[in-house]
């Protein structure tokens, strides 16, 4: 892929220490916490093999990995992961607020960091589209949204200046993807939808992604799949 036309851009991915005992909950009520755990890290390890073969890493300025829970242990499974790869994140603390709250901020660090542009999304896609980014064509006033299968998004592309449309508070029956349009239009900002994609929060999910995918694709999430679905 060519380098993004924008110079300013970071690049930002949550995750969360698979092994915490809180990673993948609703995954874990079908193969259980252990494996959800493991599961986890093969998400996050086959998102990095897929950042690193697109030839992501001269795009951006800055690329962050926000993790949690940020403590010893955590850090130190993160730095291992990464120096197992070609790939290069800073590691940052995600603070102890809720999640959208956590999104806007994660917006205003780049945006105090001087950063014109932000790219957000987690990590537990491991067939993330990274063929998206080149939609992103850099437009002043608009937000570029990857909408999920399940009426969130999965990526979102935003001057970092808009960082506080982030911090949503969904309002009654409102899907996700509504309060962030709504919230982007009520400020004159225009929304152009990208791509649909799902990330994995059940077993349904995980499906999905599989039979989208050759097991060359995803080696890791597919290796340990198979000996979980045929063990």
């Amino acid at each position: 892929m060519k380098k993004l036309k924008n110079n300013s851009v970071a690049f930002s991915v949550i995750s969360k220490y698979p092994f915490s005992g809180d990673s993948k909950t609703r995954l874990a009520k079908d193969v259980g916490l252990e494996s959800a755990g493991r599961l986890s890290e093969c998400f996050l390890k086959d998102f990095l093999r897929r950042f690193e073969k697109n030839q992501m890493k001269e795009s951006f300025v800055q690329t962050s990995l926000w993790i949690t829970p940020y403590r010893k242990e955590t850090q130190d499974y993160f730095k291992n992961l990464l120096s197992n790869t070609n790939v290069s994140f800073k590691i940052v603390e995600q603070p102890d607020i809720t999640f959208f709250a956590k999104l806007a901020y994660i917006g205003e660090s780049a945006y105090k960091e001087g950063l014109n542009w932000l790219f957000l999304t987690g990590s537990d896609i491991p067939d993330f589209p990274f063929e998206i980014f080149k939609d992103v064509s850099f437009k002043s006033n608009t937000v570029y949204i990857g909408p999920d299968i399940d009426n969130g998004f999965y990526f979102i592309a935003l001057e970092t200046k808009y960082f506080d449309l982030l911090n949503l508070k969904i309002e009654n029956e409102e899907t996700v993807l509504d309060s962030l349009v709504k919230r982007c239009q009520a400020g004159g900002i225009k929304v152009n939808v990208l791509k649909e994609w799902s990330d994995i929060d059940t077993i349904e999910d995980l499906k999905v992604t599989l039979s989208r995918n050759c097991p060359y694709e995803l080696p890791h999430t597919y290796e340990l799949t198979q000996n979980l679905f045929n063990g």
